[in-house]
């Protein structure tokens, strides 16, 4: 009250003269509505009533139909006049609605342009209201009662959720016999949902429309920064892979295009519209307004393939500097805003790329503007590598362009009954995160179908789960593993030692940062782009072959780092203490790592058969083309100084399954059964012979950690000699049988010793010595 009398101590009438001239109103107009209002008593009522046409005049002139400002000041105060007290609430409250609409802007463009839509314009708010209730379980809408504005039909909505209400609008016109839609909402998920619910419930196909059109005038334009109705005042473009926004000197409003940091740069660019993400412009003819920003979704800058949309940023402008910005825009660069401009297409893999390389926070939504897109996605889905979104109360429509039946609304239908192509939910499709199981299926599938043996399983990686792929060939084979998520260095740790011939197969941008770690890596994109085109069966065989080449490598560069580790227990129970069990399975990956150096023939069955009744690993002696015979190993970690050797029950059954194994059988038969511990060997271990091997000549050996890691330096130190001499070899496998196959009468449990060990060691060496210093003097 005080604020009243404050104002009405020093006001004047003729004061909102000035600016109710300045917006168009005359002052035979502003004279007769400031005298009727003084019979209501009210001094201030005149200026109330003022600031609130000057608020928005061209949007009160559209609404009241009137021909000019002075008409629409006079309607309105007539509206205000004439009407009882309810009825004069139901009008301003329409013109809330139409403020609130400029506010938001007009938001996504939209036509019909399949399938009849008269009844849209009458539909039931009440029945729209519970359809997109249905669709939305954490809000309730409302459908307000229509606003004619104009040739619109406006359809205001109103949102209520956990904060506060917030509208949202829809816009109707039908002319040259299509139905007009704008959607007007926060954010492209709510946009997607009403369009979904309009599809559904008028069995129409709202499509963003796209046309053909150059880009040469705009072109022309972001270098000289001038044309008719525009001057361009900022812009952000991509340098490099870098953004790089240019404004002018302290926001002043002036033309950018003469800044060297601007023109520089964009002096060479071929296609400067193709690497603009954003510019800001000036009408030269409605400065009373701020600037305007025109969004650039391009294939470089956004998730649409095939097209370019220039998206005007509508905020705060009423209808009427909308359609002249629009309007004026057209005449200028002979380009349309907010509708799709059809553009140069990406090249295949590209949209592979696009559609199955992401890191999505949240599903990504993309625009498939080109046949080219749509057919990719609709083969993708057809393989399994993306899912069929569609829900059962959707229209669903088949978008194949040369099919007579292409984008009539369909229901409950998931292939199209003309051309068989599967029904999708139109151009807009939502990807999420890329899932690892779809991609273990289609690998094993597709590599089946081109000829490869495939074996999938899942396996836990500490503290998550694993999907492993195996395919072979003949004697080559590799293991995919799919990663979509982000793994640990503990978990890399693990991977990189389990799996040997492993491949990972990212979906994350993170393929660099894999190979840097010393992973062979595939992008799943470039993976699935090369297995479903011509030559497929060659591209994985190249993988094997690949992966052949690089195992030794990789072998020795993981063996020296497991040498480290196996100097004492210390870094495996700091280990344990980080996950639970991983230094227990450390140290069985480290086993398995210095087992198939040595040998070059040892299985790591933990790997491959985790949480099945099965040992540790199963190993063969090294020379190709022999029946030396083969050994279990099982890895005993224990971080205290009790060994627990597992059952007799199991130990047997580890035993009688892998003499019954073909491969085992083929290479010699179980000789040997090696257990490999931290600790020494309990004493209860030489009495074991009897109750796990019985009179089967199988020996049971026990060896520290310290005890393999000697074996491994052995190798290591003549390992050119045993590979490259057959009379050194032959000596290196007879001293690795005495300690692993042959047994002293009938016991047949041996706890390793140093001296037993040394001594076998440092004959071998010396017989080494002799041969093939002999064969160098025959020689």
């Amino acid at each position: 009250m005080r604020k009243r009398g404050r104002i009405l101590k020093h006001y004047n009438p003729k004061k909102e003269y000035p600016a109710l001239k300045q917006v168009g109103v005359g002052v035979e107009e502003i004279d007769r509505v400031r005298k009727a209002f003084a019979t209501y008593h009210d001094e201030l009522l005149f200026r109330k009533f003022s600031l609130f046409f000057r608020r928005d005049p061209p949007t009160i002139q559209r609404w009241t139909g009137a021909a000019d400002p002075s008409a629409a000041f006079i309607r309105l105060f007539h509206i205000f006049q004439r009407n009882e007290l309810r009825r004069l609430e139901k009008r301003f409250q329409e013109l809330f609605l139409l403020h609130k609409l400029n506010e938001k802007g007009e938001g996504r463009k939209y036509e019909a342009a399949h399938g009849r839509s008269g009844s849209v314009l009458k539909f039931d708010p009440v029945r729209f209201s519970r359809l997109l209730n249905r669709r939305d379980e954490r809000a309730s809408f409302t459908v307000l009662p229509r606003i004619q504005f104009g040739e619109w039909t406006i359809l205001p909505l109103l949102k209520k959720g956990s904060g506060s209400p917030v509208y949202k609008f829809i816009k109707l016109d039908k002319k040259d016999r299509k139905l007009l839609v704008r959607i007007s909402a926060d954010s492209p998920k709510e946009i997607e949902l009403i369009r979904s619910v309009l599809n559904n419930a008028f069995r129409i196909y709202l499509d963003t429309p796209q046309v053909h059109a150059t880009f040469d005038r705009l072109a022309q334009f972001l270098k000289t920064g001038d044309a008719s109705h525009f001057l361009l005042t900022g812009g952000t473009y991509f340098h490099d892979e870098y953004r790089i926004s240019v404004l002018p000197k302290y926001g002043r409003p002036q033309n950018i295009a003469s800044c060297s940091s601007y023109s520089g740069r964009l002096a060479n660019v071929s296609k400067p519209e193709a690497v603009f993400t954003q510019m800001r412009l000036l009408h030269k003819e409605i400065r009373a307004r701020s600037q305007v920003f025109i969004d650039f979704r391009t294939p470089q800058s956004s998730s649409i393939i095939g097209a370019v949309l220039l998206n005007l940023n509508d905020r705060r402008l009423n209808s009427e500097e909308r359609e002249r910005i629009a309007r004026d825009f057209r005449s200028d660069f002979e380009l349309p805003l907010n509708e799709f401009i059809e553009y140069e297409d990406v090249p295949e893999e590209d949209v592979y790329k696009k559609l199955l390389q992401n890191i999505p926070k949240q599903p990504t939504e993309f625009e498939l503007r080109s046949e080219r897109s749509l057919r990719i996605y609709r083969e993708l889905v057809s393989a399994g590598l993306l899912p069929w979104k569609v829900q059962t109360n959707q229209a669903r429509f088949c978008t194949k362009q040369d099919c007579r039946a292409a984008y009539q609304t369909k229901y409950n239908q998931k292939t199209c009954p003309v051309c068989g192509e599967n029904m999708l939910a139109g151009r807009a499709t939502v990807v999420e995160d890329i899932d690892e199981k779809r991609v273990a299926d289609f690998a094993a599938t597709i590599c089946q179908q081109l000829g490869f043996q495939t074996t999938q399983f899942k396996r836990r990686l500490l503290t998550r789960d694993i999907l492993v792929v195996e395919i072979r060939n003949g004697d080559d084979f590799i293991e995919l593993v799919p990663i979509s998520k982000a793994l640990t260095d503990n978990q890399t740790e693990i991977l990189r030692l389990r799996y040997p011939s492993l491949v990972l197969l990212t979906s994350r941008d993170d393929a660099a940062e894999l190979r840097q770690k010393h992973f062979e890596t595939r992008e799943l994109s470039n993976f699935a782009y090369s297995v479903r085109k011509p030559g497929a069966q060659a591209y994985v065989k190249r993988l094997l072959a690949d992966s052949r080449g690089e195992r030794p490598t990789h072998l020795t560069n993981h063996a020296s780092g497991c040498r480290l580790r196996f100097v004492d227990d210390s870094v495996y129970l700091e280990k344990n203490k980080a996950s639970k069990n991983f230094g227990a399975e450390l140290f069985e990956a480290d086993c398995s790592v210095l087992l198939s150096c040595i040998f070059g023939n040892s299985i790591w069955l933990g790997a491959r058969k985790r949480g099945k009744a099965l040992p540790d690993g199963v190993t063969a002696f090294p020379v190709t083309g022999t029946r030396n015979g083969c050994f279990v190993w099982d890895a005993k970690f224990s971080s205290t100084d009790r060994v627990v050797l597992g059952s007799h029950d199991k130990n047997r059954k580890y035993i009688s399954e892998a003499r019954a194994n073909e491969t085992v059988a083929a290479n010699g038969g179980v000789k040997g059964f090696l257990f490999v511990g931290n600790k020494p060997a309990p004493k209860t271990f030489t009495g074991l012979s009897r109750q796990l091997v019985g009179n089967k000549r199988i020996k049971l050996s026990y060896w520290e950690m310290k005890h393999l890691r000697t074996l491994f330096d052995h190798f290591r130190a003549h390992q050119t000699v045993i590979n490259s001499n057959n009379d050194v070899r032959d000596v290196f496998v007879d001293a690795v049988k005495e300690l692993l196959f042959k047994t002293a009468g009938r016991k047949r449990a041996f706890a390793m010793t140093d001296e037993f060990l040394d001594g076998v060691m440092t004959r071998s060496a010396d017989e080494y010595q002799r041969l093939a210093g002999a064969r160098q003097l025959h020689a």
